[in-house]
């Protein structure tokens, strides 16, 4: 599965203002609205490019000045929408890329955004990227055979992506908690930065299943090759 190809993002977008909710690029996250001034965004959105930007708009330190410095958020398209009779929706909203917020207007019920495309960075080392997905699937692969709860299609799911960056931004959308580390993933435009930040939190919540069972007296021998 690869990526689709990029936009032309337009240098102004609504924003939907949720507090601990971040998109990443390719993950999909199902909302719904019920606000009156996020229906009448999502009306003007649908008979446009179908996009808008989900951020913490509230946790910016700058936020009553309405400058936010390339605060980063992710911007997504609308894959589906469902209205209901009493004007509420279910949406599908898919995203596309990270921006770089500058500047909020509140001149509409909702927020619109200035902005413009955060661009990840790499390593010069390309066998070092190429590695990402391999390594990624095997530690979740590993955390899953630990934790049956946590999602077990994932890993087919990533399998068939293309991209390394891809399947580490979906594999932190899919498995990582939502908060304060989770943005801050979001933030970090280098990948290799972003990959073992993340790699360390997967070892971490490794760790912290093997001592559970361990003191619970739950460890077998599949449990020991695993760690």
């Amino acid at each position: 599965m690869k990526a689709p190809e990029p936009l032309n993002l337009p240098n102004r977008t609504p924003v939907m203002n949720l507090c601990n909710t971040t998109l990443f690029p390719q993950a999909v996250l199902p909302l719904y609205i019920f606000e009156e001034r996020y229906k009448t965004m999502l009306d003007e959105v649908l008979e446009d490019q179908r996009l808008f930007a989900i951020a913490d708009l509230e946790s910016s330190e700058n936020a009553a000045t309405e400058t936010f410095n390339g605060k980063i958020a992710g911007i997504g398209i609308v894959r589906a929408c469902r209205k209901n009779s009493d004007g509420t929706a279910h949406l599908i909203l898919q995203g596309l890329a990270r921006v770089k917020i500058n500047q909020i207007f509140w001149d509409k019920p909702y927020p619109q955004a200035d902005i413009q495309t955060a661009k990840s960075t790499r390593g010069e080392d390309g066998a070092d990227y190429l590695s990402m997905k391999p390594k990624l699937i095997d530690s979740i692969e590993r955390l899953i055979q630990l934790n049956p709860k946590l999602p077990e299609d994932i890993l087919p799911f990533l399998a068939n992506l293309d991209e390394p960056e891809s399947v580490l931004d979906i594999a932190i959308a899919s498995l990582c908690p939502s908060g304060e580390f989770k943005q801050t993933l979001l933030e970090t435009l280098n990948i290799q930065k972003r990959y073992q930040a993340f790699h360390g939190f997967l070892k971490k919540e490794k760790e912290s299943i093997l001592l559970n069972k361990k003191l619970l007296g739950g460890m077998d021998e599949n449990d020991t090759k695993n760690n």
